[in-house]
């Protein structure tokens, strides 16, 4: 840290070494934690934290379940599918998150993760946190049939499309058994 510049805590050099130095102090109550913020100018949980060893900003709400590296891991494979053109929708994800959890991780965490999931499975609220995480994710998650394509799957259109497919498969002399059920985005092998 530079002279002058203000850590995580919002102290500065000089006041984060002095911190450091009482720590000892406020941990055998010689020095009270109301008259170290005081003396800092700073708050008392600024103090307590330094206190207890914790670096960084207290969290609020639950401890997250899954690591940061394993929530980037779910964003890359949603944005995967999506780009195969097969966007995943909350269930697909909550479903997955699951298995993952029950199948993939230690006991601690899966007690943990049972504590705060059901059964494991992640909720609503989990995945409306998972999107403001992950903002790509939020803008391609599963959305309802449009209008246009629910129009053109009526059984009049499906049925002149399965004429037009057996005329081009006899006019082309092309088996059953090489014909494969596949959209847009291909096979995956």
């Amino acid at each position: 840290m530079r002279h002058g510049e203000v850590n995580c805590r919002g102290l500065n050099e000089a006041q984060e070494e002095m911190l450091l130095g009482w720590v000892f102090n406020l941990k055998e109550k010689k020095l009270s934690i109301t008259e170290a913020a005081r003396r800092l100018g700073c708050s008392r949980c600024v103090v307590s934290r330094a206190r207890d060893g914790l670096r960084e900003k207290a969290r609020r709400g639950r401890p997250p379940v899954l690591t940061s590296e394993e929530e980037v891991a779910i964003e890359r494979k949603i944005l995967f599918y999506y780009s195969r053109g097969v966007p995943l929708t909350e269930t697909d994800v909550c479903t997955a998150v699951q298995f993952y959890i029950n199948q993939d991780v230690s006991p601690q965490r899966r007690k943990l993760a049972r504590n705060i999931f059901k059964d494991g499975r992640p909720g609503r609220q989990w995945m409306v946190g998972f999107r403001r995480r992950h903002p790509a994710v939020a803008k391609v998650m599963g959305r309802p049939l449009s209008g246009v394509r629910a129009a053109a799957t009526s059984p009049e259109t499906m049925a002149r499309m399965m004429a037009l497919l057996k005329q081009v498969r006899e006019e082309k002399g092309i088996k059953p058994c090489n014909i494969f059920n596949a959209d847009e985005c291909g096979i995956n092998a």
